[in-house]
């Protein structure tokens, strides 16, 4: 359905809001933003030194208190995350237990939650696919639960057969909507990790998502590749963090707002293509909820290896332990 002109313009004329200076600003003036917008001083909590991009994007998110993260790979972006949150429960703006989306389960207990601890001193609880997981971890007082996606659809889905469309007759996965609304009241903060995992607007985890974190007052999404070929994955993105404010609360307004219509065989009506020439409003609205670093513009650093620390569970202990203690008497 077209979109009244006149509302369009309306939406592109109303003004953006102004923001500070973060990206090549002085440390001085990044700890002087931080203290204005928290009431805190910024004191890390563990000694390893915090990089210049770490403050920039920390002050930027503590500053506008729904944001994101474009920071690309092995540049900090958990690090910075947990310091926001960190410096949010020092100045007592955040009350209450946070919410942690991470991007697969294996990084529950080998990043997330030692990287909690050595950078926050957050205490965190993690829930793989289980639901009495989930509620043991908000029961245990922690200041952080972390959930993998693939969590969010173990514990907040239900699978029932379609009556509808494509799929009849099939069963599906539906959000179990009692159960999200539940677990809801318990996040007044989160952290959304590879946030792009939700960039479809139909799909079941940005279904989930959306409705896990209204509650949530403060939020904070991360990613290195929050667009790839299609720029309009980004509203659905945006719209986990400030529920529809700077884009639009419709996805069909939004690409009608920054696309071209354009007739493909065999479908009835327009299909809306992103337009070259209203990319520059594009990405000047990205600037105001998001924060961005390549590698190439880190100058202050040697980019660290990306060195992960598995553990073994017993079984696999015990496995190994026979394997070693049969190449041994085979020598």
């Amino acid at each position: 359905m077209p979109i009244d002109p006149r509302a369009i313009k309306r939406f592109l004329d109303a003004p953006l809001p102004l923001l500070p200076q973060f990206k090549n600003a002085s440390r001085d003036k990044l700890e002087r933003i931080i203290y204005d917008c928290t009431g805190s001083h910024y004191k890390p909590h563990c000694k390893e030194p915090v990089w210049k991009h770490q403050i920039e994007g920390l002050a930027s998110a503590l500053y506008r208190r729904r944001s994101m993260l474009l920071y690309e790979v092995q540049l900090g972006k958990t690090r910075t995350a947990l310091e926001w949150a960190a410096h949010l429960r020092q100045a007592n703006i955040w009350r209450g237990t946070g919410l942690v989306i991470a991007h697969a389960p294996i990084a529950l207990e080998t990043i997330w939650k030692p990287q909690a601890a050595r950078f926050s001193g957050l205490t965190m609880q993690t829930a793989q696919a289980s639901r009495d997981e989930f509620a043991d971890a908000i029961d245990s007082g922690c200041d952080l639960v972390c959930v993998p996606w693939t969590g969010l659809q173990h514990i907040f889905s239900e699978k029932r057969v379609a009556t509808r469309g494509k799929r009849a007759g099939e069963n599906k996965f539906y959000p179990n909507w009692d159960a999200i609304d539940a677990a809801s009241d318990f996040f007044s903060l989160v952290i959304i990790d590879e946030i792009q995992f939700a960039r479809n607007w139909q799909g079941l985890w940005f279904r989930i998502a959306e409705s896990l974190v209204s509650k949530s007052t403060l939020r904070l999404g991360l990613t290195g590749t929050p667009i790839g070929r299609n720029p309009f994955a980004f509203w659905a993105e945006a719209k986990l963090i400030d529920d529809g404010k700077l884009f639009g609360y419709s996805y069909q307004f939004f690409e009608q707002v920054f696309g071209n219509p354009i007739k493909l065989p065999f479908r009835k009506g327009p299909t809306w293509k992103p337009a070259k020439t209203k990319m520059p409003e594009f990405w000047k609205r990205v600037d105001t909820i998001a924060f961005s670093y390549k590698r190439t513009e880190v100058r202050d650093i040697a980019i660290i290896p990306n060195l992960v620390k598995l553990h073994m569970s017993a079984e696999q202990k015990r496995e190994y332990n026979n394997a070693v203690d049969e190449l041994v008497r085979d020598r």
